[in-house]
């Protein structure tokens, strides 16, 4: 039977040994998100303050999770360390956010140079560019899928990007799909997205006019 240890990590350390599966921590995301790089990291949620204290709180706070591969503590009956839940604050932006995290179960980061880029972004903000869009590439179950989170372009207005995938091997072998937040949203093919796009070149493929709703989406490669 396989064995999982937990690790509280107070601080922030990369020798730590790979059997341990799971680390928790309380000290921004990038770290915790570094250190799960194949493994899974949970971040200490404080309260629902610091969390959801309005849309554009939990719409930041939710997405650099997601894009750093890094679970919230979620709201929990009786808690007097974190949330307590319900939470009328929480609930609803942990459900919104929910089959992001999902997806991102037993992943692990794609650690090859520049494996997603964003080209251009379309934005009722003149000043936005593609770098108010933060991005990252997982891979799940052998390589079997794979995910690009586009995340926090709301606070730029950012409605839709085009971007670069490379080094995805023979494209052909690929079904290209999209997520949005929300309970009742699942996976859509790409295909059935309108005004998307999809240009292969080599082991590349441009995906352009890809929506984004709250500033947000995530990108599933999976294997035909």
């Amino acid at each position: 039977m396989e064995s999982i240890v937990a690790v509280n990590a107070p601080r922030q350390r990369w020798n730590l040994p790979i059997e341990h599966a799971w680390v928790t921590n309380s000290c921004g995301c990038i770290p915790p998100g570094l250190l799960g790089l194949h493994s899974t990291s949970i971040l200490w949620t404080y309260n629902s303050k610091e969390c959801c204290a309005t849309p554009e709180v939990a719409d930041t706070f939710f997405q650099s999770h997601i894009r750093m591969g890094v679970f919230p503590m979620a709201p929990l009956p009786l808690n007097d360390h974190a949330i307590p839940g319900p939470d009328p604050l929480a609930d609803p932006q942990y459900i919104y956010y929910g089959k992001f995290f999902n997806a991102l179960r037993n992943a692990s980061w794609i650690l090859d140079a520049h494996p997603i880029q964003v080209l251009s972004v379309k934005s009722a903000n003149a000043s936005a560019t593609a770098r108010n869009i933060k991005t990252n590439a997982f891979t799940v179950g052998g390589d079997a899928t794979r995910l690009y989170p586009l995340m926090l372009g709301g606070a730029s207005q950012v409605t839709a990007a085009d971007v670069l995938l490379t080094n995805i091997g023979a494209v052909s072998a690929w079904n290209f799909e999209i997520l949005h937040g929300g309970s009742s949203v699942t996976w859509r093919s790409l295909t059935q997205v309108q005004h998307v796009s999809v240009q292969v070149t080599g082991d590349t493929a441009t995906i352009r006019n890809i929506p984004l709703v709250r500033g947000c989406a995530m990108l599933r490669l999976t294997r035909k």
